[in-house]
C-alpha cells in the first residue's frame, strides 16, 4: 500500500468519525430542544393561565363590588317608607320635600353616578343632573317604566350603549312595592347607571399591554357579549357563539358549567382559554392565548438554554479535533495491519485455490475408479469376486473422502462449512466405516478390534457425512503412526434422554505416541510432529484440524491423550438427536444364551466378551485349548469365591454358543463333532467363527462372523438372524419392484419420456406417459394412478397450473391425492420449498440421479405395493431392466447391455458413459435415446433461430429449457450450459445476450445433430 493510499485512507477515517460524530451531537441537539420546547411551552402556559386568572378575578372582584354595592343601596332606596309614600302621591309638597332630601342622601352615597327614578302615578322620570320628563306610554323606546319594571320583582339589570359618547351603561334597577289586598304592587323603580365603559377598556386593551396576542370578551347569561374591543359587537348585543363560530359553543359550554366564583381553562383549536364568572351580573369573561410554539417561547430561557448549546457545540469541536488527530497515529497502525492481512487473505487463498484444483485433479481418476466399480457390482460376479470389488469402492470412496478432506478445509478457511443433519442409521455408518479402514490392516501387523454400545438408538439425526469423516480421520490417523499391535473403535452413549444421545466416541492405538511438548499444536492446520520419526509417513497434517473444527461445528468437542512410544486415545464427544428408540444391537432372553468365548488373541477375545457383557449375556472366555476343553464339556459354572478368574456364567447346565477364532478351528473341530450326549445338558452348542476380513473360510455347520466382531453381528448370531453384509449400498440394485403400481410421466419433450421411462423400467411398474398438461389432466381423471412425474415447464399449460387443477379435482371429487414429484433442470437452492408451495409433493432434478430416483420410488410409492426383486418372479434380466433375447449378457451397472463387453460409442462433445449410466447401463436404450434427440432437435431447430421478441419470449424460455435437460440427459453438458445460459437471459429480457449467442448455440446444436447420427 503506498503513502498516497494510506494518507487517502487517514483522512477517509477521519472524515467518517467527523461525520458521525457530528450525526451524534445534531441527535442529541434536537432531542433536547425538543424536551426543552415542550418543558417551555409547558411552563408558559402555566405561567399565562396564572397571569390571566390573577387578572380575571381581579376584575370580576372589582365589577361585583361596585355592583354589589351599589344594588344593595338601590334596593335599601326602594324600601324605605319615604320613598313608597312619595311615590304613592308624588304632588304632596310635604312628601316630595322628604323625598328629596332622602334622594339627596343617597346621592352622596352614589358619588358622581347618575341617579333616577319614575313613579307609576304621574309617569315623570326623574334623574339627577337632568330635567324631568313625562313618560310617554305609547312610545316603548322610551316608556323605560314598562320595559323594566315588570321584568323581575327584586331588581333588573339592563345594558345602554351611546353611540355618541362611545359608553356602556349597566343599569340598575329596584322596583318600589306596597302591600295591597291582593299582595305586593310595584308603583315605581329606583334605578343608578354603572359606567362599564372603564371596564370593558380595561379588558379590551389592557391585556394587550402585556401580550399583543390575548384577546378578551365579556358576555352574559344569555351569550351576549357585553364587552369587546369591538363596540359595535356590544352594541348589536351579537352573540359570542355567532361571532366566534365552535369556540364560541366551546366557551359557553364551559361558562354555564362554572359554579360562583370558578375559573376554567381549556386548549381548543390551537388557542388556549380561560373563562371566568361574574356572578352578581350573571356575565363571564374569557381570555384567549395562542399555544406556544418554538418561537413563541420566553426570551430569557430561550437565550439561556440556546446560549449552554452553543457552549456544548464549541467544546464538541474542539475534542473531535482532538480525538480527530488522536486517530491518525491508530489508523496508521490499523493501515498497516490491513495491509498485512490482505498479504495474509491472498496467501491463504493461494493455498486454498491450490488444493481445490490439486484436489479437482485427483478426483477426476477417482471418479472413474469408483463408477467402474458401481458398474462391476451391478453385473453378476462370483461371490469372491463381489467381495473383492466392494472393497476396492470402499477403498475408492475413502480415498474421495480424504480428498474431500482437502476442500472441507478450504470451505473452513471461507466459513462455508455447512453441516446437514439428516436421519441415518449407526450400524450402517459403523460398518461402511469399519470396512473401509480393514481394507489397509493387510499391509501391517495391526489388530483392530470395536466396542460399541449395543444399547445406542440405531436410528439417530445428524450429519452423517461429516460424522464418518471424523471416525475415518482419527482411525485412518492411528493406522498411519501404528506400525504393530492394535487399534480400537469404542463408541458408547456418554448421556441420553428421550430426545438427544451424547456419544462418545474413543479411538486408540499402539503408535508411536507424541511428545507433550507437541501435544499443542497437534490441533493446527498443516502441522505434523515428530518429522524425523515419522519420515516416509505420508499425510498433509490437515486431517486433525477439520476433524476438530468439524466437531465444533457440530457443537462437539475433541480431546486427546498420550503417551510417547506406548500409543494415544483422541476422544470425540458428540451430541445427535434421536430418530427412533430402538437399540443399536440387542439380545433376545440373553440370560437363556450363554457363550463360551475361545480366542487366543486377547485384544479380540476381550473385544467379544466387551460386547457381551454390554448385551447382558453370560459368558466365559478361555485363552488355550485345555481350558476350553475343559470349559466346553463342564458346561457354565459360576466363580469360586475369592477369586477372580476371566470365567463368569450361571448354574445353566448347557452352552448355547461357541465363539471361536477361526485359526483354532482346526483344534476344536474334534471335540465340537462329539456326539451330543457328552455335553451338558445333552445338548451341543452351535459353532461361531471368527475370520480376518479376506480370509478364505469353510467349515460345516458353522457360522461365520468378519473381525473386528461387533455387538450387531453377535447379537445377529444369538438372536438366529441373518448377518447379512452383502451388498446392499446404493448401487443402482433393485431392492424392491411394484407390479401393481401405475405411474404417469409428463413431459413436453420425448426425448425426456423415453429417458425417465427407461430408468423406472427396472421396477416392473406399469407406466403410462403424455406430452402435454391437458392430457394429464385427461389421463389422471380416467386411471388410478399411484405417483404422478411431472414436467415443470411446458407450454401452453406448465407443470405448476396442471397440478394445481389436479389438487382441485382432487378436493372436488374427494379422491386421495397422488404423490406428484416435479421433474426440472432447474436444481438451486430453495426449489424444493417452491414446488411442494406450489402443490407437489417432492423434486427431481434433471438429469436423473438413480439413487436420488430410487430413494423417490422408496418414499412416496406404498409400502404394501412393493415386492423383493429376488421372490418377484422376475428373471435376473428382468430385474435389471434388460431383454430376454438379447445376443450378449454382460451385465454391467446392474443392467443386461445389449452390446458386448468394450463396445463403446465415442460422440465429440458428449459424454456417452454418463449418458449411458444414468439410463441404468442400457446402450439400445441410450441409442434410442439419441435417435429421438436429434429428431426433436430437426423440429425445433428453426423456431430457435429466429431471435424472438417479446410476445415469443416466453415460448423461447421454454424451447431452450427443455433442450437444457434434454442435452443433459444424454451426456451433451456444453450445449446443455448453453441453453442454461439463454434460459436465464431470456428471464432476464436480456435480448442483448440472446442476439449474440443464440446464432452460435444453433450452429453447436445442428453440429450435434450430425455428429450423433454419423454414429448411430
Amino acid at each position: 500500500m503506498t503513502m498516497g493510499s494510506i494518507k487517502s485512507s487517514k483522512i477517509f477515517a477521519n472524515n467518517n468519525f467527523l461525520f458521525f460524530s457530528c450525526i451524534l451531537f445534531l441527535f442529541i441537539a434536537l432531542s433536547a430542544i425538543a424536551a426543552y420546547s415542550i418543558s417551555a411551552r409547558q411552563i408558559n402556559r402555566s405561567f399565562i393561565e396564572q397571569q390571566l386568572s390573577i387578572a380575571s378575578e381581579t376584575i370580576r372582584l372589582r365589577l361585583a363590588t361596585v355592583v354589589d354595592s351599589d344594588l344593595a343601596l338601590v334596593l335599601k332606596m326602594a324600601d324605605t317608607p319615604v320613598i313608597r309614600q312619595y311615590f304613592m302621591n308624588p304632588s304632596d309638597p310635604v312628601l316630595k320635600s322628604r323625598a328629596d332630601d332622602e334622594f339627596v342622601l343617597f346621592k352622596e352615597h352614589f358619588k358622581n353616578k347618575v341617579l333616577y327614578w319614575i313613579n307609576d302615578v304621574d309617569k315623570i322620570f326623574y334623574s339627577t343632573g337632568n330635567e324631568p320628563y313625562i313618560v310617554n306610554p305609547d312610545d316603548p323606546k322610551n316608556y323605560w317604566y314598562n320595559l323594566t319594571l315588570y321584568e323581575t320583582e327584586k331588581y333588573i339589570f339592563n345594558i345602554n350603549y351611546n353611540p355618541d359618547l362611545k359608553r356602556i351603561y349597566l343599569w340598575v334597577n329596584v322596583p318600589v312595592f306596597v302591600t295591597t289586598e291582593t299582595g305586593k304592587k310595584a308603583i315605581g323603580f329606583i334605578g343608578t347607571g354603572v359606567n362599564l365603559t372603564d371596564f370593558s377598556n380595561f379588558i379590551a386593551s389592557s391585556y394587550r399591554e402585556f401580550d399583543k396576542n390575548i384577546t378578551t370578551y365579556m358576555f352574559n347569561k344569555y351569550n351576549e357579549i357585553t364587552s369587546a374591543a369591538d363596540y359595535e359587537l356590544v352594541k348589536n348585543k351579537v352573540r359570542i357563539d355567532e361571532y366566534l363560530g365552535e369556540t364560541g359553543k366551546e366557551l359557553i359550554r364551559f361558562a354555564h358549567e362554572l359554579s360562583e366564583g370558578e375559573s376554567r381553562s381549556f386548549i381548543y383549536d390551537k388557542e388556549i382559554y380561560l373563562v371566568n364568572s361574574i356572578q352578581a351580573m350573571k356575565w363571564y369573561l374569557t381570555v384567549s392565548y395562542p399555544v406556544s410554539g418554538l418561537f413563541s417561547l420566553n426570551h430569557a430561557m430561550n437565550t439561556v438554554f440556546f446560549s449552554m448549546l452553543f457552549l456544548i457545540l464549541f467544546l464538541f469541536i474542539i475534542i473531535n479535533i482532538f480525538v480527530a488527530n488522536s486517530e491518525n497515529a491508530i489508523a496508521k497502525q490499523n493501515l498497516q495491519l490491513l495491509e498485512a492481512n490482505k498479504k495474509a487473505e491472498s496467501a491463504s487463498q493461494a493455498k486454498s485455490n491450490f488444493l481445490a484444483k490439486m484436489s479437482h485433479e485427483i478426483r477426476t481418476p477417482m471418479n472413474a475408479i469408483t463408477g467402474m466399480t458401481e458398474l462391476l457390482l451391478r453385473g453378476e460376479l462370483s461371490c469372491e469376486a463381489r467381495g473383492y470389488v466392494r472393497d476396492i469402492k470402499q477403498a475408492g470412496n475413502n480415498l474421495v473422502s480424504l480428498i474431500n478432506d482437502i476442500l472441507d478445509f478450504s470451505k473452513i478457511e471461507a466459513g462455508k462449512l455447512e453441516i446437514v443433519p439428516v436421519k441415518y442409521m449407526l450400524s450402517s455408518l459403523i460398518n461402511d466405516t469399519i470396512n473401509i479402514i480393514r481394507t489397509r490392516l493387510k499391509e501391517k501387523p495391526i489388530r483392530f478390534y470395536t466396542n460399541i454400545d449395543g444399547n445406542i438408538p440405531n436410528s439417530l439425526i445428524g450429519d452423517e457425512v461429516r460424522l464418518r469423516q471424523i471416525l475415518l480421520n482419527l482411525l485412518s490417523n492411528a493406522l498411519k503412526y501404528t506400525e504393530k499391535g492394535n487399534i480400537g473403535l469404542t463408541i458408547t452413549a456418554l448421556k441420553q434422554d428421550d430426545k438427544q444421545v451424547l456419544l462418545k466416541i474413543d479411538v486408540s492405538d499402539t503408535g508411536k505416541g507424541i511428545k507433550i511438548e507437541d501435544q499443542a499444536k497437534l490441533f493446527n492446520e498443516f502441522v505434523r510432529v515428530d518429522m524425523k520419526k515419522n519420515q516416509g509417513i505420508e499425510g498433509t497434517g490437515l486431517g486433525l484440524v477439520i476433524t476438530s473444527r468439524l466437531c465444533a461445528a457440530m457443537s462437539g468437542e475433541i480431546t486427546m491423550k498420550s503417551e510417547y512410544g506406548k500409543g494415544s486415545v483422541f476422544t470425540v464427544i458428540i451430541p445427535q438427536d434421536i430418530a427412533s428408540k430402538e437399540p443399536f444391537a440387542f439380545v433376545e432372553e440373553p440370560e437363556k444364551k450363554k457363550v463360551l468365548v475361545y480366542e487366543s488373541r486377547l485384544n479380540y477375545a476381550k473385544s467379544v466378551c466387551w460386547s457381551l457383557e454390554n448385551m447382558k449375556v453370560p459368558y466365559t472366555m478361555v485363552t488355550n485349548f485345555n481350558d476350553f476343553k475343559e470349559a466346553l464339556y463342564r458346561g457354565p459354572q459360576p466363580s469360586p469365591k475369592g477369586v477372580e478368574p476371566e470365567v463368569r456364567g450361571s448354574l445353566l447346565e448347557e452352552w448355547f454358543y461357541v465363539f471361536s477364532g477361526y485359526g483354532l478351528y482346526e483344534k476344536i473341530k474334534t471335540l465340537m463333532e462329539q456326539s451330543a450326549s457328552v455335553f451338558c445338558g445333552g445338548k451341543k452348542p452351535y459353532l461361531a467363527l471368527m475370520a480376518e476380513w479376506g480370509t478364505e473360510v469353510y467349515a460345516a455347520n458353522a457360522r461365520f462372523v468378519s473381525i473386528p466382531v461387533q455387538s450387531l453381528s453377535i447379537a445377529n448370531i444369538l438372536n438366529g438372524k441373518t448377518d447379512n453384509q452383502n451388498y446392499f449400498e446404493s448401487s443402482g440394485v433393485i431392492r424392491h419392484t411394484f407390479p401393481n403400481a401405475r405411474m404417469l410421466i409428463v413431459d413436453d419433450i420425448a426425448v425426456n419420456l423415453k429417458v425417465t421411462e427407461g430408468l423406472l423400467s427396472p421396477y416392473n411398474v406399469k407406466i403410462d406417459t403424455c406430452l402435454s398438461g391437458a392430457e394429464a389432466i385427461g389421463l389422471v381423471k380416467q386411471n388410478k394412478y399411484d405417483l404422478i412425474f411431472m414436467d415443470h415447464m411446458m407450454p401452453e399449460m406448465d407443470g405448476f397450473e396442471t397440478t394445481a387443477i389436479i389438487r382441485a379435482w382432487e378436493r372436488k371429487s374427494a379422491c386421495q391425492q397422488i404423490p406428484i414429484i416435479a421433474l426440472t433442470a432447474n436444481a438451486v437452492v430453495g426449489m424444493r420449498e417452491m414446488f411442494i408451495e406450489k402443490g407437489f409433493n417432492d423434486f427431481i432434478s434433471k438429469p436423473v440421479d438413480v439413487t436420488k430416483l430410487d430413494e423417490i420410488i422408496d418414499r412416496w410409492l406404498p409400502k404394501n405395493a412393493r415386492e423383493s426383486a429376488a421372490s418377484s418372479g422376475m428373471n435376473k434380466e428382468e430385474q435389471r431392466g434388460g431383454s430376454h433375447n438379447n445376443d450378449y449378457s454382460n451385465n454391467i451397472g446392474g443392467f443386461v447391455l445389449a452390446e458386448p463387453a468394450g463396445v463403446e460409442i465415442a460422440i465429440p462433445n458428449v459424454d456417452t458413459a454418463k449418458g449411458i449410466a444414468m439410463l441404468r447401463g442400457n446402450l439400445v436404450l441410450y441409442k434410442k435415446v439419441l435417435s429421438m434427440f436429434c429428431k426433436e432437435i430437426d423440429e425445433r431447430l428453426s423456431q430457435l433461430q429466429i431471435i424472438p421478441k417479446a410476445d415469443t419470449l416466453p415460448s423461447f424460455i421454454i424451447h431452450v429449457h427443455s433442450l437444457k435437460g434434454m442435452s443433459a440427459s444424454i451426456g451433451a453438458q456444453k450445449i446443455s450450459s448453453y441453453a442454461a445460459e439463454l434460459e436465464t437471459a431470456g428471464k432476464a429480457t436480456n435480448m442483448v445476450f440472446i442476439r449474440e449467442h443464440l446464432p452460435d448455440f444453433t450452429v453447436l446444436l445442428a453440429e450435434l445433430v450430425k455428429n450423433i447420427r454419423n454414429v448411430i
